[in-house]
């Protein structure tokens, strides 16, 4: 019985077999007799014509079939990545004032990758919702110094976060800058707001 199941799992095989046998047989069912004649295939169009019709229509349909359902997987996962972005940047605007307060420490101090308290609950809660990220030094191992780590924003955060966002002035006066220092988080030890 299981040979027989084996034999007739035709969801094992490639989708690229069913291409080339519909392409083979569709090609010696609908070829003209001149050309079969020619590259002498026409003894096997005329000795095994309903089973070449018969592979054709099953692997066409195979084919087909599979084309259907790899275009259904292809608006499946770019709905599902829309709706991903879309909240990803609902989530960016309602940032609370400690959240805004961490991403205002890349643009503060112009980097990409800070280190920060990977156990800080803001920190944490921002890498679990996927808008940090721990940097991977080593294949997948992070190299973490006590309780800090570096830290980058997600791929898509840093595409769609803006000064405006984390409530950052384009051009500070003195008396920003002095309040942007005075809120930063308390484990935030350098960096100058220019």
């Amino acid at each position: 019985m299981d040979l027989f199941k084996g034999l007739f799992d035709l969801s094992k095989l490639p989708a690229k077999f069913f291409v080339l046998f519909a392409l083979v047989t569709g090609f010696i069912l609908f070829a003209n007799e001149l050309l079969l004649e020619k590259i002498q295939l026409d003894s096997i169009k005329n000795t095994y014509g309903p089973i070449i019709g018969l592979v054709f229509a099953i692997s066409a349909g195979l084919t087909l079939l599979n084309v259907f359902i790899w275009i259904g997987k292809k608006i499946n996962f770019e709905w599902h990545f829309f709706q991903a972005k879309g909240k990803l940047r609902k989530r960016i605007s309602e940032l609370d004032d400690h959240e805004k307060a961490i991403f205002r420490e890349f643009m503060i101090c112009g980097q990409r990758s800070i280190e920060m308290p990977y156990d800080d609950p803001v920190v944490g809660g921002l890498m679990d919702a996927g808008l940090l990220r721990m940097n991977r030094q080593f294949g997948d191992s992070a190299i973490v110094s006590g309780r800090f780590a570096a830290l980058s924003m997600g791929k898509y955060t840093e595409k769609y976060i803006r000064p405006h966002h984390v409530d950052l002035p384009k051009n500070p006066t003195d008396e920003e800058k002095q309040y942007i220092i005075s809120i930063r988080p308390s484990w935030a030890r350098k960096g100058i707001i220019r």
